[in-house]
């Protein structure tokens, strides 16, 4: 029972945290091109 629980508790941590390196990398790359999509909106 507590792997089963660690591997769910890895897993959903990998899951955030790579999701935050998402995010990140995108606000990085997408940082002029979201100021002037918000213009356009």
């Amino acid at each position: 029972m507590t792997e089963i629980h660690h591997r769910a508790f890895s897993t959903t941590y990998m899951r955030e945290i790579r999701a935050a390196i998402v995010s990140a990398v995108a606000a990085r790359l997408a940082g002029p091109v979201s100021l002037e999509f918000r213009q356009w909106m």
